[in-house]
């Protein structure tokens, strides 16, 4: 379609501009609402992912300068408080610290130690103090009694107390010797997205409207 004929003052004629059809208006405002929603989805995404790799690269961070520990929940003793599937956080925790009430990842005596090397975790209900050394008695919250076993601390033995419980995260790692490359491996994706976050969010140099320059 075009728009009328206009003479003009020097006795030409030319066409009247004309705006565009209702079609081209619609599509053209489709084609924007598009764009803004694909780049609002860019936006949303790479903030989730830059999150994500952060707190990736502070669990990294955490095992290797604090002595952090990432151990996955496989049983059901310490119910409700750290129920299977969940993932307890853990520091170092010398033998004179241990408190009763106390939740400890410790390795039991012969036989009770699991196969796989993986702590236990169970809670200080006791200590004795004897003229050799302290003993502790450790029970499971949703075990009837007592474990079977007792914890020398004059022994050697390496402790760590349960700070934080993160639920449903422990399936990640199915057993506790895969959780220290898990926290390496998060730390160095962590940084891998971290750059990606940037380049998505910073401005870039030499866009488009400057390459035909």
């Amino acid at each position: 379609m075009t728009g009328p004929t206009v003479r003009n003052s020097g006795g030409g004629h030319h066409r009247a501009a004309s705006s565009p059809p209702p079609v081209h208006r619609a599509a053209a405002a489709r084609t924007t609402a598009a764009r803004m929603a694909r780049r609002a989805f860019r936006t949303v995404t790479t903030l989730l992912v830059t999150a994500l790799a952060l707190g990736a690269l502070a669990a990294g961070i955490a095992w290797l300068a604090y002595g952090v520990r990432y151990v996955p929940v496989l049983t059901p003793s310490m119910r409700p408080g750290m129920p299977p599937g969940s993932l307890a956080v853990t520091r170092p925790l010398a033998a004179a610290d241990i408190r009763t009430g106390q939740v400890v990842a410790f390795r039991p005596p012969e036989p009770w130690a699991p196969k796989d090397g993986r702590p236990v975790l169970h809670r200080v209900t006791g200590i004795e103090q004897y003229a050799a050394g302290r003993v502790l008695t450790t029970k499971g919250d949703a075990n009837p009694g007592p474990d079977p076993w007792k914890i020398d601390l004059s022994g050697p033995g390496e402790y760590a107390r349960v700070v934080a419980v993160v639920p449903h995260v422990g399936t990640v790692a199915k057993a506790a010797h895969q959780a220290g490359p898990v926290a390496l491996g998060g730390a160095l994706l962590g940084l891998y997205f971290l750059g990606w976050g940037a380049r998505q969010l910073l401005p870039r140099r030499g866009g488009r409207h400057n390459r035909g320059a």
